[in-house]
């Protein structure tokens, strides 16, 4: 929390969003930043159990290890949006965008990851569970695009200079008004 907090010092209107709610202008932002990719506890325990040959006992002890520190971060959210004001619509801030979209599958040929979904399966969770308005992350780099998970709109916001996103909000509807993609440093080849 500290080291969160000193990379925010002394800039103007950042928050610090990990799990937590801010309110402004009449929108809820919640956010998560610690996934890389999926979370599944299940699928880590079925490749740790297979991968590692120590004894089962300790294996156990590490897994209820993870299992708790899931379930911590599983509670954290749930507070967040749970601090949110009803009255306003929720935007839900996400490093890795949710598992199995179209947004998360990796395609480069010289990745091990191929072909594979890597989003956040708290993310996806938060989203089928909460329907925020809006889920907005990133982190998978080999796409720029939105979907949809029930009513909850995800974008991956894309990567670098080059990818750019326009969400325009009615605050007083609780409602969006227009998503514009635009590839281009200067906002050129607008796709929609």
């Amino acid at each position: 929390e500290k080291i969160k907090s000193k990379l925010i010092k002394g800039l103007k209107n950042l928050k610090n969003c990990q799990f937590k709610n801010h309110i402004f202008n009449n929108i809820n932002f919640v956010g998560y930043g610690l996934s890389s990719g999926p979370e599944d506890l299940e699928r880590r325990k079925k490749r740790f159990y297979k991968e590692t040959k120590v004894q089962k006992i300790r294996l156990d002890k590490q897994y209820k290890k993870l299992k708790e520190a899931h379930e911590r971060i599983i509670n954290k959210l749930r507070l967040a949006f749970k601090n949110r004001n009803e009255k306003f619509p929720t935007i839900f801030i996400s490093h890795n965008v949710p598992y199995n979209t179209k947004l998360d599958i990796v395609i480069n040929k010289n990745n091990y990851a191929n072909k594979m979904h890597l989003g956040s399966t708290v993310t996806r969770k938060f989203c089928e569970k909460y329907q925020p308005l809006l889920c907005v992350g990133g982190h998978i780099h080999d796409h720029f695009g939105k979907t949809r998970i029930g009513k909850t709109i995800v974008i991956n916001a894309g990567f670098g200079r080059d990818a750019q996103v326009l969400i325009d909000l009615d605050e007083k509807k609780g409602k969006i008004r227009k998503i514009e993609f635009y590839k281009g440093y200067k906002g050129n080849n607008q796709i929609k």
